[in-house]
């Protein structure tokens, strides 16, 4: 399979079985009771390229067979085929999900082959990290007599990776027919069923870390707040910008400059005098202000404003005040600032900036604690890696 190969697909950014901190991946079977075993036989079986560490028995299957265990015609029948790029306490993870998962990551850029390896090294890893964490929660829930949760958190899985990510997909790519969608993925190197898992697998980990996670978020105290507020000014600042309105008022559409000036002029004392700016422009706008609803310029900030001899008018208003005729190479620009913010920092008293940091201490919280149990699980757990993907 050639991991790179393309054709219309569309991917929308859903990456699969990739980062835990996006949405996506199926459950396995419950993780059976004792001690991990060793894989160095497992891994160093022809095709798996690895480099082994360890001694010890090939692990079991999920139906309790080795799996790559030969039958007398060769592998059997789901791994056949398959390379092992690394096994987590027993389950192996194939190349093909690697690969699967690295293509919807890379998009229609075009990669090196140093660029491609790291990307499919850090992959791996993150399915790594995902399998940790769903074998974690396999573990403990069944243990804890928590069946009846994994069996809705399965479900629920299923049913998101339908409306999430196959319907989406599928209108995307413009198709109708399901079965037609998953001979095009298959095509695309993608098959259905792997994705589907990896993408369950991954929705699992998701929620189970934020459970494990969500009572350290609670009590974020006024101090924490507040500290935040002080050191990150620069997250909260605010950039000078204006929402103003136009109206261009054409030379050409006069016997002369002078005239077209005089015109503007007076459209500039009726705004004064409060006639509606928004009604003004739809009336007289020569240009394409008028045709818009509120008679809004363009550009908001800085730089961004059009036309560029009309800036230094636009900032120098306050809110509700009008400016001009400014004279440009073919007409008049009559403005109105509608609304003007200057540049500071959001006021720490307003209930949404606090909000908006304790959101972010939230999610400062949740990174932290997220990374911890990743590598608590990892040092726990018994992973053999091949060597780099090429």
């Amino acid at each position: 399979m050639r991991w790179w190969r393309r054709g219309r697909f569309a991917p929308l950014g859903l990456a699969v079985g990739v980062a835990l901190g996006g949405a996506g991946c199926q459950s396995a079977a419950p993780l059976a009771a004792g001690p991990p075993p060793d894989f160095t036989n497992l891994l160093a079986m022809s095709g798996s390229e690895a480099a082994p560490q360890a001694r010890g028995q090939k692990p079991a299957g999920r139906h309790g067979r080795g799996l790559l265990d030969l039958e007398p015609d060769g592998p059997t029948k789901e791994a056949r085929g398959a390379r092992i790029r690394a096994v987590v306490n027993g389950e192996a993870i194939l190349e093909e999900e690697v690969l699967a998962a690295a293509m919807q990551t890379q998009g229609s850029a075009a990669l090196s082959d140093e660029e491609r390896a790291k990307l499919l090294n850090r992959t791996l890893e993150e399915i790594i990290d995902r399998e940790v964490v769903v074998q974690d929660a396999f573990a403990k829930l069944n243990r804890k007599g928590g069946e009846q949760f994994l069996r809705e958190l399965q479900r629920v899985a299923k049913q998101e990776f339908d409306r999430q990510w196959v319907q989406r997909l599928m209108r995307a790519n413009h198709f109708d027919d399901p079965e037609q969608f998953k001979r095009f993925l298959r095509e695309s190197g993608m098959p259905y069923e792997l994705l589907k898992r990896a993408w369950e697998r991954q929705f699992i980990a998701v929620e189970y870390l934020r459970t494990r996670i969500d009572p350290h978020l609670n009590g974020v105290s006024h101090t924490q707040i507040v500290e935040y507020y002080d050191r990150h000014p620069e997250e909260l600042k605010i950039e000078d910008s204006v929402v103003w309105q136009d109206i261009f008022i054409s030379a050409s559409r006069f016997n002369t400059p002078e005239e077209a000036k005089r015109f503007a002029e007076s459209l500039v004392a009726r705004a004064r005098q409060g006639e509606d700016f928004a009604r003004l422009a739809r009336e007289n706008d020569h240009g394409l202000a008028g045709q818009q609803p509120n008679a809004e310029g363009i550009g908001q900030k800085r730089g961004d404003v059009r036309p560029a001899e009309v800036e230094e008018t636009v900032f120098s208003l306050r809110q509700g005040e009008v400016g001009g005729p400014v004279e440009i190479s073919t007409g008049y620009h009559v403005v109105r600032v509608a609304k003007r913010t200057y540049a500071g920092r959001k006021p720490f008293n307003d209930e949404k900036v606090q909000k908006e940091i304790r959101d972010k201490i939230k999610a400062e919280i949740y990174q932290r604690e997220m990374k911890r149990l990743v590598a608590d699980l990892r040092q726990k757990a018994v992973i053999e890696v091949a060597r780099d993907l090429k």
